[in-house]
């Protein structure tokens, strides 16, 4: 599910000082602090991925707002800004903003399920029509791209299925990726909100 999310990983966390993130992950460990300043509730939350761990800090209106959600085990998109102070450049943590159980967005339709193939590549007609039996037994919001070719800073064509939609659980990936390669097969999101997008589209 996470490496929906690449490049964002907390691998990667120090390559956006002051920049606002999105990192799925799932919550190892939460402890709950009492600022010196003011008494108020904080939470430090540690966090993991397929790359390593990261630290997520909740302070205030973000931490009662969302520490319900940010429970041990829970998988979850946190979003936030990335420390740019100077003292946190090796490992820096997040500061939360907000985050939302995974689950929201696999049923929601945020998320897509994209299949890679080269340029060129001879994929059998039969693959086809095996994924296609594969996607009609998992149907869901999800919706199905394939993209040909590498995506080296060309936006690589993605076309999307006006007819599949799918579950994007695991079961589902791992059948695709069993037809396309475990490389072949990634969750996408099918858009990414971000600050400088205009509502016209």
């Amino acid at each position: 599910m996470v490496r929906a999310f690449e490049p964002v990983t907390s691998a990667t966390l120090g390559s956006f000082p002051g920049q606002a993130v999105e990192l799925a992950c799932v919550v190892t460990s939460v402890a709950r602090q009492i600022s010196r300043k003011d008494n108020s509730e904080w939470g430090k939350i540690t966090v993991e991925d397929f790359q390593g761990t990261a630290t997520v800090l909740a302070f205030r209106d973000a931490w009662q707002a969302y520490k319900e959600i940010l429970k041990q085990d829970a998988v979850v998109l946190v979003s936030g800004k990335v420390s740019s102070r100077e003292r946190d450049e090796e490992d820096p943590p997040l500061f939360l903003d907000a985050a939302r159980p995974m689950d929201d967005l696999t049923g929601s339709g945020e998320i897509s399920v994209q299949i890679e193939l080269e340029l060129g590549s001879q994929v059998q007609e039969a693959v086809f029509a095996e994924a296609k039996k594969v996607l009609a037994a998992h149907p869901g919001a999800a919706p199905v791209l394939l993209q040909v070719g590498a995506d080296n800073g060309d936006r690589a064509p993605r076309l999307k299925s006006r007819t599949l939609r799918v579950t994007p659980d695991a079961e589902t990936l791992e059948a695709l990726q069993k037809l396309f390669g475990r490389g072949n097969v990634k969750l996408v999101r099918t858009f990414s909100p971000s600050p400088n997008q205009g509502s016209g589209r």
